[in-house]
């Protein structure tokens, strides 16, 4: 049996993945070792750039509509408030952090898929894989036992323990042990704010509390060392009420897990035909809330470069980019988590002086909320070192355009494909030549004209919504054209030709 893609693990990431492929008419074979959908509420952030990424895929409604919201957060430390932050970026139409439970995300994403055609083989474990030139050799154990199969490439989206990374080797590289965080949901009783976020710093470790509904509260608390044992009522209320600002009063708990307070990261994301994506490739730190939206990120860079392979649209250049910039961006974040974790952590009273001193005004500054935005709500992220880049690689502002007469927003017309956008204002030939340019690449690119404030350039947008190179275009399209061409040929196969 061949597929086009053959992806292990049925989570957010594996199933995002697989919505995407399938919608592009690819044949994807999604497998999972468990038996059935994951009933735990596991990671629950969504931040803005990923319900942008959602809106680009088509599927951001049940999100928006699902979620709750959150608008700032609060810093305390020793129960004394230290200051308030926005989680409300300017940048965003989607100006919050959506509070949404996995399983939730996993529905969504299942039942997308289905419709699309798709499905998730269950109890189906992948247990063998042979890298060949044309593709992959895979093992299988499933109900009907053990079976053979191909597939052109193979995606590892099989969580933190994940056997594609053991197979091709790319084991995670040593990271300093910190203990253990205690995380769960809990019900509660109380009047306490609904959209905030709270942080609490104290020497017996970080307290995390996050509403997930208005009376359900998810709570990650620092432990010394990893305990056995479920996560009790009792145990909730006595971690808020040494370390929390206020008694929120914890009468159950819904769910609760144990994690490792460590960064993990693989050494690379890619051998051959083969990608790992996902906590397969880097498990971040439960309180930074970052996991579940690296690996949809993941996801999404690398959906629309296998798309591009497996329709002859690529040369050998496209699909090493996803490992150059995805690595970089879970290797950056892990730094800046690990920063931050030691200046909370420290047991040194002076350091713990001067970062409560010194908190106050960091939170009111704008470096700190354009770091924050950045960094952690997933808006700053960056590719300008990819080889497929021209430029700071930014990502694309979802701005309103005006194309054909109607007004749209930019990532309601971006379609899976490059899109070359020039001002409608431009002259004839200029349009003309850019219409032209684009039927080289047999639909790898799409020319579209547009009104929009500010567009003084011939801007090339990726299909995961990162802008690939900004040029002026002027009255003499030449030069603009020279560097698309340069550009494109790094990655991008020439496949028709112009008229």
């Amino acid at each position: 049996m061949s597929h086009d893609v053959l992806i292990a693990g049925a989570g957010p990431v594996g199933l995002f993945l697989a919505l995407q492929l399938t919608a592009r008419g690819r044949g994807v074979r999604l497998v999972e070792a468990g038996s059935a959908p994951a009933e735990q509420s596991k990671a629950i952030f969504l931040t803005p750039r990923t319900l942008e990424t959602f809106r680009i895929a088509g599927i951001v409604a049940p999100f928006e509509t699902g979620a709750h919201r959150l608008s700032h957060a609060k810093v305390y430390s020793q129960q004394r408030l230290l200051g308030k932050f926005s989680l409300e970026p300017k940048q965003s139409w989607y100006d919050y952090v959506a509070v949404l439970p996995q399983n939730v995300t996993e529905r969504i994403l299942l039942e997308r898929l289905v419709a699309a055609g798709g499905t998730v083989e269950y109890d189906t474990q992948l247990v063998g894989l042979v890298d060949a030139p044309d593709g992959v050799n895979v093992r299988l154990v499933t109900p009907r036992g053990d079976e053979r199969a191909w597939a052109r490439y193979v995606v590892g989206c099989d969580g933190a323990g994940s056997t594609v990374r053991r197979l091709i080797g790319l084991e995670f590289e040593p990271s300093t042990d910190r203990g253990a965080f205690v995380v769960a949901d809990i019900d509660t009783v109380g009047d306490v704010p609904a959209d905030e976020l709270t942080f609490c710093v104290h020497e017996a470790g970080l307290l995390a509390i996050v509403p997930i509904t208005a009376k359900r509260r998810r709570i990650v608390a620092m432990v010394g060392t990893a305990v056995e044992g479920d996560v009790s009522a009792d145990l909730a209320n006595e971690l808020i009420g040494a370390r929390g600002p206020w008694n929120i009063g914890a009468t159950r708990v819904r769910w609760s897990a144990r994690l490792p307070a460590m960064n993990l990261q693989a050494p690379g994301m890619q051998k051959g035909s083969i990608f790992l994506a996902g906590d397969a490739s880097h498990v971040l730190t439960p309180a930074a809330g970052q996991s579940l939206n690296v690996g949809l990120q993941d996801a999404f860079n690398l959906a629309w470069k296998l798309d591009y392979a497996l329709a002859g649209f690529s040369t050998n250049g496209l699909l090493p980019s996803y490992a150059q910039e995805r690595h970089r961006v879970a290797k950056d974040l892990i730094r800046a988590i690990d920063i931050g974790t030691r200046v909370i952590e420290s047991k040194n009273a002076i350091v713990r002086g001067l970062r409560d001193w010194a908190t106050p005004n960091l939170l009111e500054s704008k470096r700190f909320q354009r770091y924050f935005t950045a960094q952690f709500l997933g808006l700053g992220v960056r590719y300008a070192e990819s080889p497929i880049v021209d430029g700071t690689g930014r990502r694309a502002k979802d701005d309103l355009v005006r194309v054909d007469g109607r007004e749209r927003r930019l990532y309601d017309v971006l379609d899976g494909r490059y899109l070359l956008v020039y001002p409608a204002s431009s002259p004839v030939a200029v349009a003309v030549a850019f219409e032209n340019f684009t039927q080289h690449y047999g639909g790898a690119v799409i020319a579209i004209s547009a009104e929009e404030d500010g567009l003084p350039f011939a801007r090339l947008v990726r299909p995961d919504g990162y802008v690939a190179l900004e040029t002026p275009a002027g009255d003499d399209p030449t030069p603009a054209l020279e560097r698309l061409a340069r550009l494109l040929a790094t990655h991008v196969r020439r496949v028709g030709r112009a008229s």
